[in-house]
């Protein structure tokens, strides 16, 4: 969870980094994330996914591998995700190769159009 700001909200609320549909009609939606921070040590190798309702969806996704320690990175990823007033997506960032080593987002862009 993080800070959430959101620029412009038309059909979504936003809150710890989740956006949630709060339209009224179901909606199929182009998803952009831009995810940048550094590695957190050598050989590290990260993927983000987009979650909706707290379950990744397992394709697309986008990854950065062998990254070395303090390495800058940005991953981009976009899709399209079919929506029902409610539903909520989150962007997640996970270790490729079981890294218990913190990472820290320094940037995040997360877009939705309907």
């Amino acid at each position: 969870a993080g800070t959430t700001a959101s620029l412009k909200q038309q059909k979504f609320t936003v809150s710890s980094n989740r956006v949630t549909y709060t339209g009224k009609s179901n909606l199929t939606a182009k998803t952009f994330a831009v995810v940048g921070g550094k590695s957190p040590a050598n050989s590290t190798d990260f993927s983000i996914a987009f979650a909706k309702n707290g379950v990744i969806i397992p394709f697309p996704n986008s990854s950065m591998g062998s990254m070395i320690n303090n390495q800058g990175f940005q991953i981009v990823l976009e899709s399209e995700i079919d929506l029902v007033t409610g539903d909520y997506i989150e962007v997640f960032i996970v270790s490729n190769n079981g890294s218990a080593s913190s990472i820290v987002i320094s940037d995040m862009q997360f877009r939705i159009n309907d």
